[in-house]
């Protein structure tokens, strides 16, 4: 790589840094600096790695430019900012570092763990609060090319799903399925089986309604839906797919408890070791 070439793109930063900045490149492997902030070779090898000759040298020189225009820009930004701006600077500033150390707290600090109890009381108290919003369900889905065999055994293993049959349909899935999705013990929405089978959303609704298994075919395979269980839109959700939520919900609660905890510690500690002074109102 000719760092030559790169240096005849920025005339502007080598007459800024002077001589200085030639001494730097053969000591640091810099190959470009304005003020403090220096651009090193290795930072160009990073961008054009895979791109030899011109190529290389073309990206390289546009790297060089952007990183150096973004920084005179901020520069100059700097020496006209005025007070309001360097105050909303500020707070940002503290804002991201609390945030930072807030997050740090609640990982060392903070149990994450939820009693199931605590969570069932949380779901009996607050029932209208867990609405679905789509169907959900469980049960067994198949995917097989038009013409598989054994397709009537298929059926009738798949509306029985003990775990006998459970096997039986396994093994087939694993000798003839393209597609196969055994979901007993786990809740599912219908927009996600929608994404597998080609049907449209109000007719695919209006069968779940009506059938616990549900087959359709098109030129190429055949799909089939078992149903064990189904909850329709707007019925309350049942406690095993609201358990994660409420728990997301405990736990967000119990941080705004644990830091407004740490942070009156944090106060009392202050004035205890008179870090924090308070003087009597007028």
């Amino acid at each position: 790589m000719n760092i030559n070439r790169y240096i005849l793109f920025i005339p502007l930063i080598v007459g800024l840094s002077g001589c200085r900045l030639f001494t730097e490149q053969q000591k640091e492997g810099a190959v470009a600096e304005i003020g403090e902030e220096v651009l090193f070779r290795q930072d160009l090898d990073a961008v054009t790695v895979g791109h030899t000759g011109e190529d290389s040298a073309k990206i390289a020189n546009q790297y060089i430019y952007q990183w150096a225009t973004s920084i005179l820009a901020y520069q100059k930004a700097r020496r006209h900012s005025d007070k309001d701006l360097e105050n909303q600077v500020e707070a940002y500033r503290r804002s991201l570092y609390t945030h930072k150390y807030n997050e740090r707290l609640i990982r060392q600090k903070m149990s994450t763990q939820v009693a199931d109890t605590l969570i069932k009381d949380f779901y009996e108290q607050h029932t209208d609060q867990f609405i679905l919003h789509e169907h959900i369900l469980k049960g067994i889905f198949v995917v097989v090319p038009n013409g598989a065999p054994k397709m009537d055994k298929l059926r009738k293993w798949m509306a029985t799903p003990n775990e006998k049959n459970i096997e039986q349909i396994e093994k087939y899935a694993y000798q003839y399925a393209s597609g196969y999705e055994l979901f007993l013990d786990s809740w599912t929405t219908a927009n996600q089986l929608l994404m597998w089978m080609p049907y449209e959303r109000n007719e695919f609704t209006q069968h779940l309604g009506q059938h616990s298994q549900i087959e359709l075919s098109d030129s190429v395979s055949t799909y089939i839906l078992q149903l064990t269980d189904l909850r329709k839109a707007n019925e309350k959700m049942p406690f095993d797919y609201a358990k994660p939520q409420i728990k997301d919900i405990i736990l967000a609660r119990r941080q705004v408890d644990f830091l407004k905890q740490q942070y009156h510690e944090l106060y009392n500690e202050a004035l205890r070791f008179k870090k924090l002074q308070l003087y009597e109102k007028d």
